[in-house]
């Protein structure tokens, strides 16, 4: 009988020190559902697209985050682009009605303007001060330009649905180039796909143009801040920030980072002259006639 009472006492006292690791384990599993449904395709559209470095191959990090923090980065630190958070009724109806004053999705600051915050501002002024000395935001640093080029070329023929139509560049680059790569970006929606497309163009002779087109989606409430003291050139009647560095080569590349229509473009050249380099964005801005609001 004593034998018995302590196999019975043993087995409760086995069960009360299971009942914790019980609950650890369920609670670590639903962790993880929430985790992956976060993820999912349902809500991606009710965040902000992360990264204005649109020419990188993108990722989980890199796509999307959620209000308040928009983020730079180095290829296009003078642009960010705000979304929304389905979870901030009171963000969101602030992004609503923000959009809504900026039919386009573009809002133009100036470097002293009060929503810049100190360290924005400091950020800002370090970027222009590189413009005007060094040629380019980075210093003459290449970050992003022509970067993971296998990648995007194993990626031509993943062709995916877009919320908006793109620009078709095949007549508007130079003849000697053929489009080798591709990729697709930005927010995505599963009904209506995304928001952004990165192609690229190359010859035989190693020249390359690598062309991001953005739409900046009214149905998520984006809006691109610009800061207006890194507009720095012009062409076609489009302000633009225009930047020359060099590869380690020792070749040019040429960058444009503009704003046509509810479009954002990010372009970069290699093996081009200036002059062909800005005729080429000058067809792409032809192609999209600007609109009056």
């Amino acid at each position: 009988m004593k034998k018995n009472y302590k196999i019975i006492l043993l087995l409760v006292v086995l069960a009360i020190l299971c009942v914790p690791l019980i609950l650890f384990f369920s609670s670590v599993d639903e962790t993880q559902d929430i985790s992956t449904q976060s993820r999912g395709g349902d809500i991606l559209n009710n965040k902000i697209i992360k990264n204005t470095n649109i020419n990188q191959y993108p990722s989980d990090n890199n796509l999307i985050a959620p209000v308040p923090n928009a983020s730079k980065t180095a290829s296009t630190p003078n642009m960010t682009s705000i979304g929304i958070d389905s979870q901030e009724t009171n963000q969101y109806i602030d992004l609503q009605n923000l959009r809504k004053s900026y039919p386009n999705g573009v809002m133009v600051l100036s470097v002293n303007d009060p929503m810049l915050s100190p360290e924005e501002k400091k950020e800002v002024l370090a970027q222009i001060n590189n413009l005007r000395t060094y040629g380019s935001l980075s210093g003459g640093k290449v970050t992003h330009e022509f970067e993971k080029i296998e990648e995007k070329r194993n990626n031509i023929n993943n062709i995916e649905k877009t919320s908006f139509q793109p620009t078709n560049l095949d007549n508007l680059v130079d003849d000697s180039l053929k489009i080798t790569g591709r990729l697709y970006s930005g927010a995505f929606n599963k009904d209506t796909g995304y928001d952004s497309v990165y192609r690229l163009y190359e010859n035989n002779s190693g020249k390359k143009l690598e062309a991001t087109e953005m739409y900046l989606n009214p149905a998520s409430n984006a809006v691109m801040q610009v800061t207006k003291e890194t507009l720095n050139h012009t062409i076609s009647n489009v302000p633009m920030t225009f930047e020359v560095l060099k590869s380690q080569d020792g070749s040019l590349i040429y960058n444009a980072q503009f704003n046509l229509n509810d479009k954002y473009w990010s372009l970069s050249g290699i093996g081009y002259t200036q002059a062909s380099f800005e005729q080429t964005i000058s067809k792409i801005i032809d192609a999209n006639p600007v609109k009056n609001n």
